[in-house]
């Protein structure tokens, strides 16, 4: 971030490094997304597919892809915007979506979840389900948001009313959320993945 517009960058570290805890092996982060355009809320999906690598990013209000045929960053950068999950007027993500994390794989497709904003400012969490092999498809979205600000502190801070995950976890049927709250507090949320599944089966 220069002060003005937001960008995507990377950065890398080996497993040994991560294992052993050397955390100054850490790659310097690269800048990989456009430098007039403001770009937030991005990841790789963790499989490479036959059109290459798919990078989910956010170009303003909406969740975008960019398929990549491999990860060299000295050659490759983030330039287009094919769209995937866009606000819904009238509902709870009426104003901006972007991705919470990475997406889970799962054998009913990619389980991707996001934060979306009303008009009330108001930051609530639903789900996508991404096609398997074309990930670029929807293939279902909740209506209604599966998490939202209830507690003390996830309503007054320093943002009230938000809820905003960066991080997913599983481990067999449960998903671990970890979120800010407010931007104010950590915390962690657990939920059943064969729930949520079943919720995007019917919508």
């Amino acid at each position: 971030y220069d002060g003005t517009t937001p960008r995507v960058a990377i950065s890398s570290i080996s497993k040994d490094d991560f294992a052993k805890k050397r955390w100054s092996a850490w790659s310097m982060p690269q800048a990989i997304s456009d430098p007039g355009i403001p770009n937030k809320d991005a990841c790789i999906i963790p499989e490479k597919f036959d059109d290459g690598y798919v990078f989910l990013h956010r170009v303003e209000n909406a969740v975008c892809a960019d398929i990549l045929p491999d990860l060299d960053f000295s050659k490759r950068k983030i330039n287009r915007c094919i769209e995937i999950l866009s606000p819904r007027k009238g509902m709870w993500d009426s104003k901006k979506v972007g991705i919470a994390a990475p997406p889970i794989k799962t054998k009913a497709g990619w389980l991707l979840f996001y934060h979306g904003i009303s008009e009330s400012m108001t930051y609530r969490v639903g789900a996508a389900l991404l096609d398997l092999e074309h990930p670029i498809i929807v293939k279902a979205r909740t209506a209604t948001p599966i998490f939202e600000p209830q507690e003390d502190y996830e309503l007054k801070g320093v943002m009230p009313r938000v809820v905003f995950p960066c991080g997913i976890v599983r481990r067999g049927d449960t998903i671990y959320m970890y979120y800010g709250a407010a931007d104010s507090t950590v915390c962690l949320a657990t939920g059943k993945l064969s729930r949520i599944l079943a919720s995007l089966s019917a919508s």
